[in-house]
């Protein structure tokens, strides 16, 4: 994410924005109260992969200390498309689905340039082909992938204090 940040001209290390993995969906909620409670702006990121959240509880744990609606957590939890607001980004079915929607051909066509390069599995290596595909693929302007990294940015940059 920070990479796809800097080509929105978000400097995450200029402007102190950490990009932390929680490791597992169900430790969003834990890891939000635990920021916002010492005054720390927090944008939660996540996807729709239900492999390990089959029955919704630990994205809806989220959604709930975020003070969303029953309304609102359906739509979010059941999109397959990323969903950027004021407070949270959802994106779609799987980070990788949803990049290869916003990027086009091109994401796809790199993801199999890092397999084929570097003998990746995406099984055992989806971070690090998605940093091959982030460093390499091109923005370009008034795309719908400038578009949406833009969108992105705006919002997490508008959680400065």
């Amino acid at each position: 994410m920070p990479i796809y940040l800097e080509r929105a001209r978000l400097n995450p290390l200029k402007e102190g924005i950490a990009v932390i993995p929680v490791h597992g969906v169900g430790n969003l909620a834990k890891w939000w109260r635990f920021f916002t409670a010492y005054g720390i702006p927090t944008y939660p990121i996540f996807d729709n992969d239900a492999k390990d959240d089959g029955d919704q509880k630990k994205r809806s744990d989220l959604l709930t200390a975020l003070g969303l609606d029953a309304k609102a957590q359906a739509k979010l939890l059941n999109s397959k498309e990323w969903i950027i607001q004021s407070n949270l980004s959802v994106l779609g079915k799987n980070f990788e689905e949803c990049f290869r929607v916003v990027f086009g051909e091109k994401y796809p066509a790199l993801e199999k340039e890092a397999q084929d390069k570097f003998g990746l599995f995406p099984e055992r290596s989806k971070p690090l082909i998605a940093r091959h595909v982030a460093e390499r693929i091109a923005v370009e302007a008034d795309s719908n992938a400038e578009k949406k990294l833009k969108e992105f940015a705006n919002a997490i940059d508008a959680l400065k204090v």
